[in-house]
Order: C-alpha cells, then sequence, then structure tokens
C-alpha cells in the first residue's frame, strides 16, 4: 500500500473560507460553522486546537482514523509517503461590502489567511497568503501536511484492520458473525462484593488514573440501561423506561443496536453477546453525559462476545476476590468482537482444585471467521491463590483454540502471580488448517513478578501463526518474549520498533525458539537490561536494532520506575524507529497508544509513546 500526501481543492463559499482562516484559528484546526459541516460531512461541533485528536470511529468500537494533530513533513522521506504540494487555484471576487451575495455564494472581505495547511475535521485548508482552498479528505487530514490518501489500497480482509485504508476497518459484509460458543447461560444476578482495594506491585499504575482516551461509537436505535433507576418490564427506548440488569437488556435489545448504561453496579453472572449490538457503560444517570472514569458503570460477572459486530466497552470489570471454581479457569471470553476502553481487574484468592489452579484473566481466542479486537484497556491479573501454577491476563488458545484474526492494540496490561509458566499475553497457533495471526500495536506490556515471560507463544497444528508487533513497550522480568516451535510447521514473527526491558536483570530479552520459527523481519527495536538482549533466532532481515545493552530506563523513559514510559525526547526511543505508517505487513499503524497520530513521514519514536 502507497500513501499519498496531497493538497488540492474545492469550491467553498468565500465566507466559510475566511472564517476558517483569520487570525483566531491560524495554526488551528480552524472554527467549524454548521455550513460547512453540512456541506463536508464532518462534526458540527467547533474545533479549536490542532492538537486534540478526535478518533472517528469504526463500527467495531475501535478507531483507524484520526484527525486534527500537528505533524510536519520530510521531503526526503522513503518511507512509501508522497507528498504533493501543488494546488489548483479557485479565483473567487471580493468587494469592498461588507457582505455580497449572489444565489448560494457569499462573499465577504477579511484579514489574509496565514500561510499553511491545516484541518477542519477531514477538510484539509489550504492557504497561501490569499484566500485560501479547502478539500475534504477521503482517508485522513493532518495538519501541515494535509490530505492522506491511498493510492494501491488493498482488499479488505475480516482480520479487524483497515485493509482497504476507508478508515473502517473491517467493513460491511466482510465479516461474518464468527460464532464460537453459541449461546450463554440463563440470566441471573450475582450478590455484589465488597470493595477491595487494589495493591499491585505493577509500574504502571492500576486502577489508572484515568483511562485511555478511546470514542466508542453508538449504531442503530439506542436503549437504555440503569440499575439505579431501571425496570426490566420497561422497553428500555428512553431513560424514564430504562432496563435495569444488564444480561436481561442484552436480551431483550434487538440486534444492530446500541445499550446505553449507567453508572452503577451490574452482578448479572453471564452477559452473552452473540448478536450484533454494541454495550456502552459510562453514562450518568440521565444518559446525557459520557465520561467512564466519572460516572463507572460497574460489571461484576463474567463476559463472552461471541459476535464479530459486538462490541462491549467504557466498564469497570472487576472481580477480585475471585473464586476459580476448576483447576483451568478462565474469565472473559472474546471469541469474536470488540472489548474495547475498559478497566479489567481479575484477582484470584482461591481455586477450585486444591493442588493446582491455571488462571486466565481473558481467552481472546478468535473463532474460525472471526476477529477477536482487544483495543484501549487497562488490564490487571493476578492470582493469589497458594496452589496457583499458570498466570495469563491475555490467551490465545486453551479453552478454545486460536483459529481466527486477533488485534490487540493500545492496551496497558500487567500480570502478577504464579510461577515459571506465567506470561502477560500467551498462546499457541490453530493446531488446524486454519490460518492465524495476532497483531500486537502501541501496547505497555508488563510482567511484574518474577518468572515467566511478558510474551509467550508456541507452535501448535499445520498452518500456524504469523504474529506482527509494532510499536509496543514489553517489561519482562525473565524474558520480554518466548517461544518454541514445532519443525513440522512455522511460526512467523514480525519485530518492529519495540521497546523490550528487563528492570530485574532478565536472563534473554527475545528467544522466539530454535526449530519451527522464523523472524521475518527484526527493524528499530530496543533491547536492554537483560543478561543478553539478542533477537533470536537471527532475524531473515534486520535492520535498525540496537540492542547493545547501552539504555537504560532512565536513559529511554520519562519515569519507568514509576509507571510512565513515556520517552526523553533526547533518549534512545525518540526518533530512532522506523516509519511504517499504515503499512499492512506492520499491522496499519497510524497513531500510538493515546491516539495521538505518529508522523506520515520521517523517523518514528519507538515503543507505546511517541513524543
Amino acid at each position: 500500500m502507497r500513501i499519498l500526501v496531497a493538497a488540492r481543492t474545492l469550491a467553498w463559499p468565500l465566507a466559510a473560507l475566511l472564517a476558517g482562516c483569520s487570525d483566531e484559528s491560524a495554526g488551528t484546526a480552524g472554527t467549524a460553522s454548521e455550513s460547512s459541516s453540512a456541506s463536508t460531512g464532518s462534526s458540527t461541533g467547533s474545533s479549536t486546537g490542532s492538537t486534540s485528536l478526535e478518533p472517528t470511529t469504526t463500527d467495531s468500537g475501535g478507531s483507524d482514523s484520526l484527525t486534527g494533530t500537528t505533524s510536519t513533513t520530510d521531503p526526503s522521506s522513503t518511507t512509501g509517503v508522497e507528498v504533493s504540494t501543488s494546488t489548483t487555484d479557485e479565483t473567487t471576487d471580493t468587494t469592498t461590502d461588507t457582505t455580497t451575495t449572489t444565489g448560494t455564494t457569499t462573499g465577504t472581505t477579511g484579514e489574509l489567511c496565514v500561510e499553511g495547511i491545516v484541518c477542519d475535521g477531514n477538510v484539509a485548508i489550504v492557504c497561501e497568503g490569499e484566500v485560501p482552498s479547502m478539500e475534504e479528505c477521503g482517508h485522513l487530514c493532518v495538519d501541515g501536511v494535509g490530505c492522506i490518501e491511498c493510492v494501491s489500497p488493498g482488499p479488505e480482509l475480516c482480520d479487524g484492520l483497515d485493509n482497504d485504508c476507508d478508515g473502517v476497518a473491517d467493513g460491511p459484509g466482510v465479516c461474518g458473525p464468527g460464532s464460537c460458543s453459541g449461546g450463554g447461560g440463563a440470566c441471573f444476578e450475582l450478590a455484589i462484593p465488597a470493595p477491595q482495594p487494589l495493591v499491585s506491585g505493577c509500574r504502571q499504575q492500576f486502577p489508572p488514573a484515568q483511562g485511555l482516551p478511546c470514542p466508542i461509537a453508538e449504531p442503530g436505535p439506542v436503549f437504555h440501561v440503569s440499575a439505579a433507576n431501571g425496570d426490566d418490564a420497561g422497553d428500555g427506548t428512553t431513560p424514564e423506561t430504562a432496563w435495569r440488569t444488564l444480561c436481561h437488556a442484552v436480551d431483550a435489545a434487538p440486534p444492530g443496536s446500541t445499550l446505553r448504561v449507567a453508572e452503577g453496579d451490574y452482578a448479572s453472572a453471564e452477559v452473552y453477546v452473540g448478536k450484533e449490538l454494541t454495550i456502552k457503560g459510562g453514562f450518568d444517570d440521565a444518559f446525557a453525559t459520557w465520561d467512564p472514569d466519572a460516572h463507572p458503570s460497574m460489571f461484576y460477572g463474567r463476559l463472552n462476545l461471541d459476535h464479530n459486530n459486538a462490541v462491549f466497552g467504557g466498564f469497570r470489570m472487576i472481580a477480585n476476590p475471585l473464586h476459580a471454581d476448576a483447576w483451568s479457569y478462565p474469565h472473559h471470553f472474546v471469541g469474536a468482537g470488540t472489548l474495547v476502553r475498559n478497566y479489567v481487574e481479575i484477582v484470584a484468592t482461591s481455586g477450585g482444585d486444591m493442588n493446582t489452579l491455571n488462571l486466565y484473566g481473558i481467552i481472546a481466542s478468535a473463532c474460525p471467521g472471526g476477529v477477536s479486537v482487544l483495543r484501549c484497556n487497562d488490564i490487571y491479573v493476578r492470582s493469589d491463590a497458594p496452589q496457583t501454577f499458570v498466570v495469563s491476563a491475555v490467551e490465545y488458545g486453551n479453552h478454545a483454540l486460536h483459529a481466527g484474526q486477533g488485534v490487540l492494540d493500545a492496551n496497558r496490561i500487567c500480570q502478577e502471580g504464579g510461577g515459571f509458566a506465567t506470561d502477560v499475553v500467551g498462546g499457541y497457533g490453530s493446531c488446524g488448517a486454519d490460518p492465524v495471526s495476532l497483531v500486537m500495536r502501541n501496547n505497555v506490556i508488563e510482567k511484574a513478578s518474577a518468572g515467566g515471560s511478558a510474551i509467550d507463544f508456541y507452535s501448535c497444528g499445520n498452518d500456524d501463526m504469523a504474529l506482527t508487533l509494532t510499536n509496543n513497550t514489553v517489561i519482562g522480568a525473565s524474558a520480554a518474549i518466548h517461544g518454541s516451535g514445532d519443525p513440522a510447521v512455522t511460526m512467523r514473527w514480525r519485530l518492529t520498533n519495540n521497546v523490550f526491558l528487563s528492570t530485574s536483570g532478565g536472563q534473554a530479552a527475545v528467544h522466539a525458539g530454535d526449530v519451527g520459527v522464523e523472524i521475518t523481519s527484526s527493524e528499530g527495536n530496543l533491547s536492554f537490561g537483560f543478561v543478553d538482549n539478542a533477537i533470536l533466532p537471527a532475524p531473515l532481515m534486520s535492520a535498525g536494532d540496537d540492542v547493545s545493552g547501552a539504555a537504560t530506563p532512565t536513559s529511554v523513559f520519562v519515569d519507568a520506575a514509576n509507571g510512565d514510559f513515556h520517552l526523553k525526547p533526547d533518549g534512545q526511543g525518540a526518533g530512532t524507529g522506523v516509519n511504517v505508517f499504515g503499512l499492512p505487513d506492520h499491522g496499519f499503524v497510524t497513531t500510538d497508544i493515546a491516539q495521538q497520530l505518529r508522523p506520515p513521514q520521517g523517523s518514528w519514536d519507538r515503543g507505546a509513546f511517541a513524543l
């Protein structure tokens, strides 16, 4: 896929043009008027700051198209991004009158706009010291750059990614339902547990002071749920007739609709979502304001997402304390669908088997034909049970084979507890003929306790797994990545712009396995703090990796000891990565973990956060 950056023009009413480029709006995203919004399809709200970013949500609850951040261009870049600076001038007559009207065209006098390109929503306003021109971007507008268009997009696939570059991942008609389990249990309510303050050994803060800034779209008709004021005998269509229990509301809502969920305690034992439905927590009691941090919707049960167009977001999902009632216990399932912008806390204090406890916080294995997406979540998983053996925060395998496509995008994850067989993110391939993949991008993945690995995958099956890791910050106790293979199959890794570190002298940074494993490419990665900082097996293609071990947490990060993994401007992570903006082989990365646009041109930063 090639990216074209261009600035073209549209015929616009002169009053709207000058208003978009007045002194007050110069260097900002402009002031969006209702008339210009109606003409362009952009938001009718005003936009007054070029550094504020409003992601455009997709129908899967994610955000792949973003607008409104400042960027600079580098004409010498060879990253596959082309810049076209030519414009087509439009001639518009002005008079000395305050306004003149002819038909539907209005002219006005005013000061000349300041040279440059700014974005008003998805409209590029191009000014060269005279009356500005405008272009509605087909894909993406970037301040200082203009429109970014796909020149040769690929066909849309059911993989959780925006293959055809239209701003929507898995466009309409691409994915089937992707059903795994095919049904849920009966609705019943749990007793609401007493709050348990969380004490963790993670460097990241859990619970976070603020969730990640990811929006959640609201497709279809809207229904309402309120634990405090609702009644399951209502019809849910208005705040006054809201349903009370989450399980009932999910069963009653028609496919293609949205459930708005007010703040409060929700203790349905299991919520099964096997249809196209968006469940969005974090509203105030009047359903007028959405802010999951200020208006927490607390969910104490188990979630099972089982449809590619199922979305569950904006909740605080609490399982603390948890009695794991089996020797191998999974809590939440995301077989098909999107888990977005939740705080997930799982702390097992006891197990049903006196001898062994294997705890899996989220089974994210995708069904055949399914896409499992975890985006913008804060996830903490620990076991305090004395018989604990395995603890995995996010697992692709076990209890459900990973037989589809997975996307782990912009999450903050930490795992504690367990023995040597533990990991933060782990799993294996399909064990069958289904081609499977997992894209991990812009995550902070932290292994807080000793033993185990931050990431651990092994081969299983005939046509095994492709793993793409781009711009992750991975903190491993013993290892950042551990893997193992099978001579009969191939597990393929692609590593780009990741930061692998150990703060406790871990043994090996990356050892993906000795047989049946290939690292297809390793570019722009930074590895330090381990006894062996090498990336193994030797990549088929390597460029720009730093495995010297010269970096330290204090030279790379603002405050790693206290969980601030933002980069220092003069550290080894800043400006030392490889620009892979929007490239499909690297997971279509265009933003960082905070949803800030990465530069379409020039050097990139390593790790999850961009400067």
